[in-house]
């Protein structure tokens, strides 16, 4: 399938910057990755990703994911 590499420092830092922890910082990473690895690509896609790892973070109660920062901006 692939790899998933996370940034510990990069996750620390954005953990820190967003107000949540580490560990979810890295869990949202991790599923970002994971749907990538998956075959899911929010940069062509019509909002699958978005709408699967959506899902995922509410179904684990984690803070807003990669894809909804990055479209906030």
């Amino acid at each position: 399938m692939g790899s998933i590499v996370i940034n510990y420092e990069y996750a620390e830092e954005k953990a820190h910057e967003l107000g949540h922890t580490l560990e979810d910082e890295i869990t949202l990473l991790f599923i970002h990755g994971m749907l990538h690895l998956l075959g899911y690509d929010h940069e062509v896609d019509k909002g699958e990703m978005r709408e699967r790892e959506k899902a995922l973070i509410e179904h684990y109660a984690l803070p807003k994911s990669l894809i909804v920062r990055t479209e906030e901006r």
